[in-house]
């Protein structure tokens, strides 16, 4: 067991911990020098691990968004968070998608070696119809050209600073998986989204609504990181990109306040290595979330900060969703 995971075990030398590391960032950040060689500083997947997890993602996307596969001809598509490739872009415009745009908070320093890989598996996983939609941006041997008019990509900007290098683009989709958590204004984050969206056009976006193992980690309750005051927990996370905090009325009343028709499904309770499958609406006590972490979550509840203090415990056990939603047409 490493040092840092014994420490997580201690609610305040975490937060010492943390504050110091998000100052670090800040420093960084003012500098110009905020870069990450690998997501989390982990190791890279294999090629061939990244190339699955993309077809997951792009797979999810259109089942959640209740895409037709056959509907991407001329689709305008924003994903946010690409991460160290871009996989996700590159299976939208092998399906037929005119433009695909990327920003993201984070630029990567990735083995050339390793990203030739992953991309010469990728041609081999899209088809032939893909490969040859693909052909001017995907060299044979795995060699990407972003050509900045079917495929751009922004580097070391958020969504909610990044919209305004975008502002001469509109997008029929916008996608992410595992990026809203970690805004720190998702309201923001949503506005400029709207902003880019095209009337009647659609956000798929999937949520982990998990503590990222800041105090898990060290194997305290799932919802210790929601007992910090909203103050003190600015000072820890402002500039690391930890979660947000923001909890499943936060995105339904934010995006119902932009005019979106939402929908929500919930993919994990409690922090569960298993999804739920189906996803799910609605989750009770008794049937999706066990009894057992009700009342832990109820033991918890006299400790948590007062925005999340009066949510219902289905709302306090959900730590995974599927937001969907669509912008009101000009007509509507």
């Amino acid at each position: 067991m490493s040092l840092l995971t014994r420490l997580r075990a201690f609610k305040w030398p975490t937060i010492a911990y943390e504050v110091q590391r998000n100052l670090v960032s800040r420093a960084r950040e003012r500098r110009g020098e905020l870069r990450a060689t690998t997501a989390l500083g982990a190791t890279l997947d294999k090629p061939a691990k990244r190339v699955a997890y993309s077809r997951n993602a792009f797979e999810g996307f259109l089942e959640h968004g209740r895409l037709d596969p056959d509907a991407h001809t001329g689709l305008r598509v924003l994903e946010l968070g690409p991460g160290e490739d871009l996989c996700v872009a590159l299976r939208f415009l092998a399906a037929g998608a005119a433009r695909v745009s990327c920003i993201d908070r984070f630029s990567f320093q990735i083995d050339p070696a390793w990203e030739r890989d992953v991309y010469r598996l990728l041609l081999g996983d899209v088809g032939k119809d893909g490969r040859d939609r693909l052909a001017d941006i995907v060299s044979p041997d795995g060699e990407l050209r972003a050509d900045g008019e079917r495929l751009e990509v922004v580097r070391g900007a958020g969504i909610e600073d990044g919209a305004e290098r975008l502002r001469d683009r509109s997008f029929d989709l916008i996608v992410s998986v595992a990026v809203l958590e970690h805004v720190y204004d998702l309201a923001a984050a949503l506005r400029a989204m709207n902003a880019l969206l095209a009337p009647g056009g659609l956000m798929v976006h999937q949520v982990d609504l998990r503590d990222h193992g800041m105090f898990t980690g060290g194997g305290r309750h799932p919802l210790e990181f929601l007992t910090i005051d909203e103050r003190l927990y600015r000072l820890m996370t402002s500039h690391t990109g930890a979660p947000n905090r923001e909890r499943i009325c936060a995105y339904r009343e934010l995006l119902a306040d932009l005019g979106h028709e939402v929908s929500i499904e919930v993919t994990n309770v409690g922090g569960a290595r298993e999804n739920l499958a189906p996803y799910r609406e609605r989750i009770a006590v008794g049937a999706e979330v066990d009894r057992a972490l009700a009342a832990s979550i109820e033991r918890m509840r006299g400790r948590l900060a007062p925005r999340f203090a009066p949510l219902p415990v289905e709302e306090l056990a959900a730590t995974g969703i599927v937001v969907r939603s669509s912008k009101a047409s000009t007509a509507a």
